[in-house]
């Protein structure tokens, strides 16, 4: 994820291994998690670095692609003071975007078969898909 090549700057972010029959299995969980509610909403799963447990990385962005946190081509980051909060205490965070932007955002932690906080799904709705539907 971390490897630099002067003749392709996204190699490193765009080109990581997963073990595919359980990423798909957590990319349909979270496209039926979209389904529970009435509304447009995206579950994007965000984990900590492999190596670099202080950064953070989508590994799982759905479609259309709302995101509060994530801006394109973006590789790993410091986690914000919300995803912090998730990731050290494993608790659900709420945000609400500030204008011009209208993402309205929960944080949930994900946890691994110790119970230790690995990442945070990061389920996100706005504003204006919201009014179009009725709510």
């Amino acid at each position: 994820m971390f490897r630099k090549d002067p003749n392709d700057p996204y190699a490193g972010p765009d080109n990581y291994d997963v073990n595919f029959e359980p990423f798909m299995q957590t990319k349909k969980l979270l496209i039926r998690l979209e389904g529970l509610v009435d509304f447009p909403v995206n579950c994007n799963l965000w984990v900590r670095c492999k190596g670099r447990p202080d950064l953070v990385h989508m590994v799982i962005r759905q479609n259309p692609g709302w995101s509060h946190f994530y801006t394109w081509a973006m590789q790993a980051t410091e986690p914000t003071p919300e995803m912090a909060r998730v990731l050290a205490k494993g608790e659900r965070v709420f945000v609400r975007a500030k204008p011009p932007r209208d993402e309205i955002v929960v944080l949930a932690p994900v946890r691994d078969s110790l119970a230790d906080v690995v990442g945070f799904v990061e389920v996100v709705t706005r504003q204006r898909a919201l009014a179009a539907a009725g709510r």
